[in-house]
């Protein structure tokens, strides 16, 4: 009696191996962290890459490398990279007025 039940589980695991795989194949899609949405409505902040575009005219030659975003002040602090130093650069949320750096 154990064969017949065996040879089930091994058919039925194959079959809902290709009924998941469709799911399994969705590309991810990028979703804002909690409370952004939130804060850009609260805010009215300029959409990132504008507020990047405005920091990469000061920063020439470095290479931007990421970015957080304090939801209190609306503060954009973007992460560069130069000659391998780190340099934070703030940057208000609302204006995209540069407010200072940290680092070379």
């Amino acid at each position: 009696m154990r064969q017949p039940m065996r040879m089930k589980f091994l058919l039925l695991v194959p079959g809902l191996l290709v009924l998941a795989a469709p799911s399994l194949a969705q590309p991810v899609q990028r979703r804002a962290a909690p409370g952004v949405k939130d804060a850009m409505r609260r805010c009215r902040l300029l959409p990132l890459p504008q507020v990047v575009d405005g920091a990469r005219a000061r920063m020439g030659d470095a290479r931007w490398i990421g970015a957080d975003l304090d939801i209190l002040s609306c503060v954009y602090t973007l992460k560069f990279l130069r000659d391998g130093a780190v340099i934070w650069v703030e940057m208000d949320g609302q204006s995209g007025r540069y407010l200072g750096q940290t680092g070379n």
